[in-house]
């Protein structure tokens, strides 16, 4: 949340400055090539602006992670992804800078995804079927995630307790055996 909302205060700023960096060019006398300047700072201005129209409409928002009763939902920055149970094939711990959990389906999974957001990519979708849970932007325990991840992808009758207080205090007390 903390990073999301840095992310909203440097874009503010950013934004603030092209706003009023077309404002001062527009309004300023004896510059030169000042049509095309007020042009770029007016695109600047219109590429910063967008990013809080993407969150107006929601293609913009903080992410997170759902386990389901059907499968794990993910929703990134600029999109959503849901792979269902029967669809994993491992689960793993990864560090590409920072910790994630990798939850590896099959190829011909049946994978529900959609990138949307643009121009702003903040995150991307992997290459191929896999739930990649970045864990900087969580404010949870690395190893608790992967190890509720892995549990459940390893058994199917726990799935039914996703969504009830058996599986908070699964999570609370450690029972992953």
């Amino acid at each position: 949340m903390v990073t999301f909302a840095i992310l909203i205060a440097l874009v503010g700023c950013a934004s603030a400055m092209a706003v009023l960096a077309t404002l001062d060019y527009a309004s300023a006398d004896g510059v030169g090539g000042k049509p095309v300047v007020v042009v770029l700072c007016g695109l600047a201005s219109l590429f910063m602006l967008s990013f809080f129209w993407l969150m107006a409409v929601g293609q913009l928002r903080r992410g997170r992670v759902v386990l389901t009763q059907q499968g794990i939902y993910q929703r990134g920055f600029t999109f959503t992804s849901f792979l269902p149970w029967e669809s994993f094939v491992t689960v793993g711990a990864a560090y590409n800078g920072r910790p994630e959990v990798l939850a590896v389906a099959y190829r011909n999974a049946p994978w529900e995804k959609r990138q949307f957001g643009r121009p702003w990519r903040i995150d991307r979708l992997p290459p191929v079927p896999m739930i990649e849970i970045d864990l900087i932007f969580f404010a949870l325990d690395a190893s608790l995630v992967y190890h509720l991840v892995r549990f459940y992808v390893e058994n199917p009758v726990a799935r039914a307790e996703l969504g009830t207080e058996a599986s908070l205090e699964r999570a609370r007390v450690g029972a992953f055996s």
